[in-house]
C-alpha cells in the first residue's frame, strides 16, 4: 500500500530514520517537476508541464497575470515549514490590499485511487485548504496554532475541458491560502473509502479560479465545495463538465471514466437541467427523464447508489420585480423519477430558490460571479453544498435506505460565508503586469432574461 510523508522547513529538522517511513524533506527552493515526482508549483515552473497548465490536473489556481513569471510568489523556509512572504507579492504586485497567494505543493502516487491526507500546518489567521483541482477541504474563521487535518482525496482521470480525450492523472495537489499559514508535514497514505462520484454541468464542476485570490471573483461549482461537508471518511470524485447535459456527459465519454472506476457501495450525485432545456429532444419528461432512468438502472446494477439533484436556481428576475423560474419542470422531473426508483433526490432547486427570493435580486447577487446570473461564485457554492448536504440528511427513506444513511452519517454542516465587499477586478495595469479578467461572455455566456427565455426550447 503506497504511503509517503513530506516534511517541510528548515534541513535541520530531524526526519524519521526508519526506511520504512519513506520521510521526505522538502525546503520552499523544491519546485515540482517530474523526475523527483514532488514540490511546489509557483509562476516558474507552472508552464513547463502540461499537466501543470489544466487546472483539472493541477491545483486549479492560475496567475492572474501574464509578464511577471517567477517574480511573485517566493517561498519562505524557516524551522517551522514553508510559507509564502504575501507581502513580497504585494509589494511586486503594487497591491495595497490583502495579497492571497496559494502555496500549492504537488506530488506525484502510484496510481488512481483515494489517498488519506494528514496535513499539519500553522497559522495565525484565516486558513483555506484545498485539495486537487480546487476543492475545498476546510476553511477557519480565526486564529489557530498548530493544527492537524485528516481528509480523503480522490485521484482520478478526467477529461479536461477542450481536450477530446482522457488524461491520466497520478498526482496530488494540496494548497494552502492564509496570511503567513506554514505547512509543516503532510503524510499520504492509499486507503479503501466510499467515494461519490458527480455527474453534472457548470454549476457543480471545478472550476479554476485566479490569483491573487479573491473569492467573490471566482467562478464555482457547489460540487467542489462538497468536501468540506464531509468528516473526512469519504472521498469526491468531480466530473462535473461545463456545458454538459444528459446526454453530451456520455457521449463525450465523461460518464465511461465513472463507470470505469466506481465500485460496489460508491454514490453517484447527478445533476443536469441548464443545458438540457436548451434542446428540444431534451424535455424534462422526455429525453431527460429518460436519460436520468439510464444512470440510475447501470449505478445501481453495479451496487452503487444514485442520488439525483433537481437543478440549481438562476439569479433571474423580471423587470415587474417578480422571480423568473424556468428550472421548475426539470425539478418536477428530477423529484418523479426519484420515486419511481425510490431513492433520495437533493432538492437543490426549491432550497437556491427560496433563498433567492429572500434576499432578492441584489443580495443574493452577491453569491453569484460578477455580471452571472447563473454561475456561483465560491461564497455560493460554498452555500449551495452546504444546502445540498442539508437536504440529503432530512429526507434519507425509500429503497438501500441503510446505505444512504451511511452517506449522512458522514457529512457535517458549517457556518455560512458570507460575502466580502472587494472590488470586481484588479486594476487591467499594475507594476507593468498585464491582468487577465475571468470573464466567460466569449464562451457564451448569458446576459439577460430575454436572452435565456430565447433559448429555451419549450
Amino acid at each position: 500500500m503506497y504511503a509517503r510523508t513530506y516534511v517541510f522547513g528548515n534541513k535541520s529538522q530531524k526526519l524519521n530514520t526508519d526506511s520504512r517511513s519513506k520521510e521526505v524533506a522538502v525546503t520552499g527552493e523544491q519546485l515540482y517537476d517530474a523526475k523527483t515526482g514532488y514540490g511546489f508549483v509557483t509562476e516558474v515552473n507552472c508552464h513547463s508541464d502540461e499537466m501543470l497548465q489544466l487546472p483539472e490536473l493541477s491545483s486549479g489556481f492560475v496567475p492572474a497575470y501574464i509578464d511577471m513569471a517567477g517574480k511573485v510568489t517566493r517561498i519562505v523556509t524557516d524551522d517551522i515549514g514553508c510559507h509564502v512572504d504575501g507581502k513580497y507579492a504585494a509589494g511586486r504586485l503594487g497591491i495595497q490590499e490583502k495579497c492571497m497567494i496559494p502555496l500549492c505543493f504537488r506530488a506525484d502516487v502510484e496510481r488512481c485511487g483515494n489517498y488519506q491526507i494528514t496535513l499539519e500546518y500553522q497559522s495565525t489567521a484565516e486558513v483555506m485548504i484545498f485539495a486537487g483541482p480546487r476543492r475545498l477541504i476546510h476553511r477557519s474563521e480565526g486564529k489557530e496554532q498548530k493544527q492537524s487535518l485528516v481528509f480523503v482525496l480522490n485521484v482520478c482521470d478526467i477529461i479536461p475541458m477542450g481536450r477530446n480525450r482522457i488524461y491520466e492523472r497520478k498526482s496530488i495537489d494540496i494548497t494552502l491560502l492564509g496570511e503567513a499559514v506554514n505547512l509543516c508535514r503532510i503524510k499520504v497514505v492509499q486507503v479503501k473509502c466510499p467515494t461519490i462520484y458527480i455527474a453534472g454541468d457548470s454549476t457543480v464542476n471545478d472550476q479554476s479560479a485566479l490569483y491573487p485570490y479573491r473569492p467573490k471573483n471566482s467562478f464555482c461549482g457547489w460540487g467542489q465545495m462538497l468536501s468540506a461537508y464531509l468528516n473526512g471518511k469519504a472521498a469526491v470524485s468531480n466530473h462535473a463538465h461545463s456545458g454538459q447535459t444528459v446526454e453530451t456527459f456520455r457521449t463525450e465519454g465523461h460518464y465511461a471514466i465513472i463507470q470505469a472506476h466506481i465500485r460496489f457501495g460508491d454514490y453517484l450525485l447527478i445533476q443536469f437541467a441548464h443545458n438540457d432545456q436548451k434542446l428540444a429532444n431534451l424535455r424534462a419528461k422526455e429525453g431527460y427523464t429518460d436519460a436520468l432512468c439510464r444512470y440510475i438502472e447501470e449505478t445501481l446494477s453495479i451496487g452503487a447508489y444514485p442520488i439525483l439533484v433537481t437543478p440549481v436556481c438562476r439569479n433571474t428576475w423580471r423587470a415587474s420585480g417578480v422571480y423568473a423560474d424556468f428550472l421548475e419542470e426539470y425539478a418536477v422531473a428530477c423529484k418523479e423519477t426519484a420515486r419511481r426508483y425510490q431513492i433520495p433526490v437533493i432538492d437543490l432547486h426549491g432550497a437556491s430558490k427560496d433563498f433567492i427570493i429572500q434576499k432578492g435580486p441584489k443580495e443574493a447577487a452577491r453569491y453569484y460571479y460578477p455580471k452571472d446570473f447563473t454561475h456561483p461564485n465560491d461564497y455560493g457554492a460554498y452555500l449551495l453544498a452546504g444546502m445540498a448536504v442539508r437536504e440529503y440528511c432530512k429526507q434519507i427513506s425509500g429503497n438501500y435506505a441503510e446505505a444512504y444513511s451511511r452517506l449522512a452519517g458522514l457529512m457535517t454542516q458549517h457556518r455560512e460565508w458570507e460575502p466580502g465587499e472587494v472590488s470586481l477586478y484588479l486594476d487591467n495595469t499594475t507594476s507593468g503586469t498585464v491582468w487577465y479578467e475571468q470573464d466567460k461572455e466569449a464562451a457564451g455566456q448569458i446576459r439577460s432574461v430575454e436572452e435565456l427565455e430565447s433559448m429555451i426550447k419549450i
